[in-house]
C-alpha cells in the first residue's frame, strides 16, 4: 500500500499456500509446516486487501514484460527441453525468443544459440543482459576471445552490475592464458577491484584476483588475495599461511603487509576464542 501496488496478488499467493495445508503433512511444502496460516490471519488479509484504494487496479505495463522474461529465462536454464512447448512457433515475443536462445545454449546448440542472442541484440542493442548472455554463451563454447567485446559492452552498458563485471574479469584472464597477456591481465585486476567495492564478501573476486596476480608473477599480491578468500571461507590455517608469506616477503608498513598483519590478527583472534 505504501508503494500504491495492488496488494491482492499477496492473497492469492497466500491462498495457494492456505490450500498446502490440506495436504498430508508429509507433503506440504516446508515453508507452510513453519509459518502455518490460521483462519484469523488469512480473514484479516482478505479484510485488509478489500479495504485497499489500490485493489483491482493494474502493475505497471514494464513489470507485465520483465517478468516474461523472468520466467522465460528460468524456463530456458532450469527446463530447456520444455521451451519448445511453452513458446509456440507464432510467439515472437523478447520473452520467446530469450527462452529459445537460452534454451539452444543449454543443449549446446551453438549456432543456433549465437544466432537468437544476435537476433536478440538487433531488436534491443542497448540491453546490457543480452550482451552478457551473448559473453556467457561464447566463454562456455570455447569462444573466449569472442566473448570479450561482448562481456564489454554489457559493462559499458550497466556499470553498476558488479557480476557481469566479474564474469569480464574471468574472461579476460581465460583469455590471457598461461601465456600471461599483461595486458588483459591488467584490465582484469582494475575491474575486478572496482567489483570488490560492492561484493567484498564474494570469494570468486579474490580467487580471480590471485589467479592475475600470479600469471603477472607477483606472488605477494595473489598470496594476499588467497588469505583473504580463505578468511570468507572460514579455511583459517591457509588464511594464516597466506598471511604470514606476505608479511614476511613485503616491505613492513606498505598497504599489502599492513594487510597481512590485519588478517593475521583477525585469524589468532579467532583461534583463542575457539
Amino acid at each position: 500500500e505504501n508503494a500504491k501496488i495492488n496488494p491482492t496478488g499477496l492473497l492469492t499467493f497466500m491462498e495457494k499456500l492456505e490450500g498446502q495445508e490440506l495436504l498430508p503433512q508429509s507433503q506440504q511444502m516446508e515453508y507452510v509446516r513453519t509459518h502455518p496460516l490460521t483462519a484469523n490471519r488469512m480473514e484479516a488479509l482478505r479484510t485488509k486487501v478489500e479495504q485497499s484504494p489500490y485493489a483491482g487496479t493494474n502493475v505497471p505495463a514494464r513489470w507485465t514484460g520483465d517478468f516474461a522474461r523472468m520466467k522465460a529465462k528460468l524456463m530456458g536454464f532450469t527446463r530447456p527441453e520444455q521451451v519448445q512447448w511453452q513458446y509456440k512457433d507464432d510467439d515472437h515475443s523478447i520473452a520467446a525468443l530469450y527462452a529459445r536462445a537460452i534454451a539452444a545454449y543449454k543443449t549446446n546448440h551453438v549456432a543456433e544459440a549465437l544466432r537468437l542472442s544476435d537476433e536478440l541484440l538487433a531488436k534491443e542493442p542497448g540491453n546490457p543482459y543480452f550482451y552478457e548472455l551473448k559473453g556467457q554463451m561464447l566463454v562456455d563454447f570455447s569462444l573466449i576471445d569472442e566473448s570479450l567485446p561482448a562481456y564489454r559492452k554489457a559493462v559499458e552498458l550497466a556499470p553498476r552490475a558488479d557480476l557481469i563485471r566479474i564474469a569480464y574479469a574471468h574472461a579476460l584472464i581465460e583469455s590471457a592464458g598461461l601465456n600471461s597477456q599483461f595486458e588483459k591481465l591488467e584490465e582484469a585486476i582494475e575491474q575486478l577491484a572496482i567489483a570488490r567495492r560492492t561484493e567484498k564478501k564474494s570469494t570468486r573476486i579474490y580467487r580471480l584476483l590471485a589467479t592475475a596476480y600470479g600469471r603477472l608473477g607477483n606472488e605477494v599480491s595473489a598470496r594476499l588475495n588467497l588469505a583473504e578468500e580463505a578468511v570468507l571461507q572460514r579455511r583459517l590455517p591457509d588464511a594464516k599461511r597466506f598471511a604470514t608469506y606476505v608479511i614476511e616477503n613485503s616491505q613492513e608498513n606498505n598497504s599489502e603487509n599492513i594487510r597481512a598483519k590485519d588478517i593475521l590478527k583477525y585469524v589468532e583472534e579467532i583461534e583463542k576464542d575457539s
